[in-house]
């Protein structure tokens, strides 16, 4: 059951804050213009502080007799609402990761039909897997996007250096991750680098207001 609370009128809270900040302002006016100069000047200041920390408090628990009754009462609601949202965030985190498995497998697929036909000559035979690859593509949906992260580690660094030296590769005659996860990215799939292990993260977001039904 919701507790109930009045929600405290302008002029109440006014009526009790607005002393404290006439006194606060009087407090950093003198302490703004209260040097410290001496030994005696720091004892006098360190009792300054305490006293200024024992104000601040008191004004909070001024400022709490007002807003927590409030902050119960939003937590109680909170409450009421909170299993539905959770199953809400949970359905479409479910949901995600339904597409998320679907568009991988399917990305897969078309990845290694692809890495084929750079092995294909015929024109023809190129043509054709090709247009199988483009068909295995998840399908474009308004709303969703597929956002590729290209990550990589060297697996073998004495077969990288021997891969650099055949392509004249000089670069990579040191191996080094960052360059060689820069090339990758730029080719936008794994080079095939000997001692080089790349994969790619793929992760469905989607955007409610582009969303078409």
């Amino acid at each position: 059951m919701i507790s109930q609370t009045k929600i405290p009128s302008d002029a109440a809270v006014a009526l009790v804050a607005n002393p404290e900040r006439a006194d606060a302002a009087k407090v950093a006016v003198l302490v703004q213009e209260t040097p410290v100069t001496s030994s005696s000047g720091v004892q006098r200041a360190v009792e300054w502080i305490a006293a200024i920390k024992s104000q601040h408090d008191e004004v909070d628990a001024k400022r709490k007799s007002f807003t927590e009754p409030l902050r119960k009462v939003v937590e109680e609601i909170n409450d009421f609402f909170r299993p539905a949202l959770d199953a809400l965030k949970q359905a479409e985190k479910e949901m995600k990761k339904k597409i998320s498995a679907y568009t991988v497998e399917s990305l897969a697929k078309r990845d290694e039909m692809l890495a084929q036909v750079e092995q294909t000559k015929a024109p023809e035979a190129r043509e054709e897997l090709i247009v199988k690859a483009d068909k295995l593509a998840p399908p474009k949906v308004a709303g969703m996007s597929i956002r590729e992260t290209w990550k990589g580690e060297v697996v073998d660094p004495e077969a990288v250096v021997k891969w650099a030296i055949e392509k004249n590769f000089l670069a990579f005659l040191s191996p080094d991750p960052k360059a060689i996860l820069a090339y990758t990215k730029k080719a936008g799939r794994d080079p095939g680098i000997p001692g080089w292990k790349a994969w790619c993260d793929r992760n469905v977001a989607i955007t409610t207001s582009k969303v078409k039904s």
